[in-house]
């Protein structure tokens, strides 16, 4: 993935909504009020706009109302609502990235959330980054408030980014289970909930696939 000019994802695949739109990305570090500033008084030739506003660090690049981000600081600054407003008066199609379940400060702060390591029952981490567990009820319902959140703000469409699990042994999901479900079902059942909850808001909900 690259940051800034074009979108570009390299090697993964991006589903979008309006795939023929032409895109430009902000990567979650570069979420500041000086680039959508900078955005908003030098548009180039794109009409679609790309925020990661979830990275894989978990770490939230707007101030959310939700209380699960206040209670477990992962909070950001950045009044989202009014740069949403303002790029749609310009005709900006709005989608918001999301880094589902790569997210070290949610699963290594909040315990129900995290996929865990079977033998430490820690938060399992990989390639330095710990995870959500897909079938944790926290994990769901906090990745549906934010969907809601960003839905109410304005975005169009929320693209969903880091929707897979790591490769290892040793790792427990938090639903008990007649049979231990491999990576792909576990995932696709989050996909599939999470994209019950996206239509029941109204809001187009699309994946990068890794």
């Amino acid at each position: 993935m690259v940051s800034g000019g074009k979108l570009s994802f390299g090697h993964a695949k991006v589903l979008l909504g309006l795939p023929n739109e032409d895109l430009m990305r902000q990567a979650a570090a570069e979420v500041t009020a000086q680039n959508l500033d900078f955005y908003l008084t030098g548009l180039g030739d794109f009409n679609a706009l790309v925020l990661q506003l979830k990275g894989p660090d978990g770490y939230l690049r707007y101030a959310s109302s939700l209380p699960l981000a206040a209670s477990y600081n992962v909070n950001g600054s950045l009044d989202l609502k009014s740069y949403a407003e303002k790029f749609k008066a310009r005709g900006v199609y709005l989608i918001a990235e999301l880094g589902c379940l790569t997210d070290s400060a949610m699963a290594v702060r909040n315990a129900p959330a995290a996929l865990k390591n079977a033998v430490t029952g820690s938060a399992y981490t990989a390639s330095g980054t710990a995870w959500l567990d897909p079938y944790s009820e926290v994990t769901r319902g906090y990745l549906t408030d934010l969907i809601a959140e960003l839905t109410d703000l304005g975005f169009d469409e929320i693209l969903l980014s880091g929707i897979y699990c790591p490769e290892g042994e040793n790792i427990a999901f938090s639903q008990p289970m007649t049979l231990t479900p491999d990576r792909a079902s576990a995932v696709s059942s989050l996909a599939l909930y999470l994209r019950e909850q996206a239509d029941s808001l109204g809001v187009r909900l699309s994946a990068l696939v890794e």
